[in-house]
C-alpha cells in the first residue's frame, strides 16, 4: 500500500474518520480492479499477436528464417514483461488495501 495510505490509516481516531478511510480505500480497490482488466484485455492482445508473429515466421522459407531480426517479437515479448510486472504490482495493491479494509472495523 502507498505511504500516503498507511499515513493516513495510522492517522484515525474516529468513527467517521474510519468510514471516511474504507471509502475512499474502496473506491481505489475499483480503480486498481479497473486498470487490472484494461491491462489483462492488453495482455491477451500481445499474446495473440506473439501467437500470429510465430505462425507467420514458422511459414518462412529456412532461408528467411536465419535471417529474420525479430525484433517485433522482441519488442512484444518485452511488452508482455511489463504487462505482467505491472498485474503483479496491481494485484498486491489489491490485497494490500482489501486486507487494511477488512483490518479496519
Amino acid at each position: 500500500m502507498p505511504a500516503y495510505w498507511q499515513q493516513n490509516l495510522k492517522k484515525l481516531h474516529s468513527i467517521a474518520g474510519i468510514a471516511e478511510w474504507n471509502k475512499k480505500a474502496a473506491a481505489e480497490v475499483q480503480a486498481l480492479a479497473f486498470h487490472f482488466e484494461s491491462d489483462r484485455e492488453k495482455q491477451a492482445k500481445v499474446t495473440q499477436v506473439l501467437v500470429q508473429d510465430q505462425q507467420e515466421h514458422a511459414a518462412k522459407p529456412f532461408f528467411n528464417k536465419l535471417f529474420d531480426l525479430r525484433k517485433e517479437q522482441k519488442h512484444w515479448r518485452a511488452e508482455q514483461a511489463r504487462l505482467g510486472r505491472e498485474k503483479a504490482h496491481m494485484e498486491a495493491l489489491i490485497e494490500q488495501f482489501e486486507s487494511a479494509i477488512a483490518f479496519i472495523p
